[in-house]
């Protein structure tokens, strides 16, 4: 079976777009738009995202993002294949995207809401990982020999899926600060290219999926927009 690895990404793509235009189109009067800025760590590591939210009535917000992903080389001698391993080579695999929805319970007092939330955050980028290899025993001090090999995949295509809880508080004139935190799962699709740096030849499609997590923090700025009324 043959997939279109570009071709699925660029249907995500399309899809940040027309989120976008719908709920611009299907808009109230009176239109809150927001700009996003967070920090997110996610199983396959750690990015900032910039985006665009719409609160629907008060109690919804809708959330399209573009998330720009940071490299951090991991020293843990855990093994982990995927967790927290994935590593930007290019350009083109630092850029991701993510979709979200907030269902917000007000608390007026306080100027907060609490919320629940859904969130799919994509990734589209290579892993770098060391792993050690048991060699033998040392005929003299009898210590264990371990052989360290640096192990780059080629990309990988994340998608994570996530619910949770979070806060937004109002910090000043529809200025808000937020934070959430939440578990998921995460789907994995490597696609092998001639690019492989570890094995040209392999041209084999593998698929696994593993528990995730979320936990994010950032600042959302509101406009109120309203449509002017036509004269009669």
């Amino acid at each position: 079976m043959v997939i279109k690895l570009n071709s699925n990404r660029a249907y995500i793509k399309y899809a940040l777009c027309f989120f976008i235009l719908f709920f611009n189109i299907t808009s109230s009067n009176a239109q809150l738009h927001g700009v996003n800025l967070a920090y997110n760590d996610i199983h396959a590591g750690r990015n900032f995202s910039l985006g665009y939210s719409y609160k629907h009535k008060q109690k919804h917000i809708f959330n399209a993002n573009i998330h720009f992903f940071i490299n951090k080389l991991v020293h843990d001698n855990n093994n982990n294949v995927f967790y927290k391993r994935f590593y930007t080579f290019s350009a083109d695999q630092t850029i991701g995207f993510d979709l979200g929805y907030k269902y917000l319970i007000p608390i007026k007092k306080l100027k907060s809401e609490l919320f629940i939330f859904y969130e799919m955050q994509e990734t589209y980028a290579q892993t770098r990982r060391k792993s050690l290899f048991f060699l033998g025993i040392d005929n003299v001090t009898g210590d264990e020999i371990y052989f360290q090999k640096l192990i780059i995949t080629d990309r990988i295509l994340a998608l994570e899926s996530t619910i949770g809880v979070g806060l937004n508080s109002e910090i000043y004139n529809n200025l808000f600060f937020n934070i959430k935190g939440g578990l998921g799962i995460i789907n994995l699709l490597l696609i092998p290219t001639t690019n492989n740096m570890n094995n040209p030849n392999d041209h084999t499609t593998e698929e696994s999926w593993s528990f995730t997590h979320v936990f994010s923090v950032g600042l959302t700025y509101f406009l109120e927009f309203k449509k002017k009324k036509k004269s009669t």
